[in-house]
């Protein structure tokens, strides 16, 4: 390697002379721009690109340079930031990406050597601005060295619920506001690698609520809750309703755009998801419809549900107003006593108060229980209903579902120990409260039993 001397120069990209650059099509349906050869070009850059190549001052055809020193600012539109792939390849020359639209923080030094070509990895803006700087000018040494081939790609980082940037910590963290409850839906179509899950929402510990979680998390990940499921749905205790809800397994990961019931354990204070060094995968997809554990819905001919009961959810704000078909078929689970309602902690049915103002509702991310349609035997009427009614009256009708349903959640260890805890379903909100439950002796306790053995209401089947 032949020696030179090179001096940086003492710039600052605020006060070279600068213009307004536009993209260019590359004839090939791609769109690029050129590095100037001297001051600042800025680029802004419309909503609707996705990504473009950032070229030398050669252009896409030379790829090679001999005359750059000047800066190229990005500004992407807000809620985005720009994401940084490609080769650099420069000898004697210099090569840096910045953060921002200025000097004052580096996101890639690639110093004055790259005689074979650099790969710069993959970089992220913090923000929705970012700044290359190429420098081979007056440096002859010939045309095969001094090139840059990069692409830049605008990454959305703000989705309503969910927002997705780079953190102070250096990495890129997907941001659920499980509290969220503004009404832009959930999409993300194109999947979006994180280094970081960080759920922000208030939960109470022991008290079970409902999440959805657009996320697919990698193997060896640890999460610091419960995830409960379906398991089923049946009349126990002669007329009541209750769901049972099982708990998915220390060792299994909650799987994305699936319904669950979330129960922080005691000394927890937020939900939290230890990727350990992996990266998480952030999408939304249809969402998953749980008919029972280990069981996927029964589906006939025209894809449409057989099975009685289902668990599902929402990645908008929805309102079920009079003309929803769910209407009268779904229930919620309750975060309040609701007067002439379901209880706290109960699944109750979901219906329009004509008292009220307000449609019910439920916000994003949150799940419910349906019932398939009224076509389906869930309270068979007594024998004088039956001679009593009209041969064109329904049996089975909307009339006969229940209006709140009793929810039992079941956690089996490996022990064969299990723990049982007993909640009620709220029309509006979609949230838990958890009954008192039971001892071994069948006395009321204001906690979780912990002792092992099966229950079953109030009594243990000693192991």
């Amino acid at each position: 390697m032949t020696s030179a001397t090179f001096t940086m120069p003492k710039s600052n990209v605020t006060v070279t002379s600068s213009w307004n650059a536009v993209l260019v099509d590359d004839g090939e349906g791609g769109l690029y721009v050129n590095m100037p050869e001297t001051g600042t070009k800025t680029v802004g850059i419309p909503e609707n690109v996705k990504s473009f190549k950032v070229y030398d001052d050669g252009g896409k055809d030379e790829d090679h340079s001999l005359r750059a020193d000047g800066y190229l600012v990005l500004n992407a539109p807000e809620g985005y930031q720009l994401q940084v792939t490609g080769i650099a390849r420069y000898r004697y020359a210099y090569f840096f990406i910045y953060d921002g639209d200025s000097e004052a923080k580096k996101l890639f030094d690639g110093g004055n050597y790259a005689d074979n070509g650099i790969d710069v990895g993959t970089i992220r803006s913090s923000g929705n601005k970012l700044t290359v700087y190429f420098k081979s000018r007056s440096i002859n040494v010939g045309s095969n060295y001094s090139g840059l081939d990069l692409t830049v790609s605008l990454v959305k980082v703000d989705f309503g619920a969910v927002s997705i940037a780079k953190a102070d910590d250096g990495k890129i963290h997907a941001t659920i506001n499980g509290d969220y409850a503004g009404k832009d839906a959930l999409i993300i179509s194109e999947a979006i690698e994180v280094d970081a899950v960080d759920y922000n929402r208030e939960l109470e510990v022991d008290v079970p609520v409902t999440a959805l979680l657009p996320v697919t998390l990698p193997a060896g990940t640890t999460v610091n809750a419960e995830f409960y499921t379906l398991e089923k749905v049946e009349q126990v205790e002669g007329m009541k309703w209750q769901a049972t809800m099982k708990y998915i397994g220390m060792n299994n990961l909650p799987q994305p755009n699936t319904p669950y019931a979330v129960i922080l354990p005691e000394g927890q204070t937020k939900l939290e998801f230890d990727l350990n060094g992996n990266k998480a995968t952030v999408q939304t997809g249809d969402i998953n419809k749980v008919c029972g554990v280990d069981a996927s819905c029964k589906l006939d001919e025209n894809g449409k549900i057989t099975d009685d009961w289902f668990f599902t959810g929402t990645y908008a704000y929805k309102e079920w107003k009079e003309d929803d078909e769910e209407l009268g078929f779904a229930y919620a689970f309750s975060a309040n006593d609701n007067p002439d309602g379901a209880a706290k902690g109960k699944f109750g049915k979901i219906k329009i108060d004509e008292n009220s103002s307000e449609y019910p509702r439920a916000k994003a991310m949150r799940c419910y229980l349906r019932k398939r349609d009224a076509n389906v035997k869930l309270q068979q009427q007594n024998q004088a209903q039956m001679v009593a009614a009209s041969p064109y009256v329904a049996r089975y009708s909307i009339n006969n579902l229940p209006e709140t349903i009793d929810v039992e959640f079941v956690k089996d260890d490996a022990k064969g120990g299990r723990t049982v805890l007993h909640g009620r379903m709220n029309t509006v909100t979609g949230e838990f409260k958890m009954l008192r439950d039971y001892d071994l002796k069948g006395r009321k306790v204001n906690s979780t039993n912990r002792a092992r053995g099966a229950y079953y209401g109030k009594k243990v089947m000693k192991k």
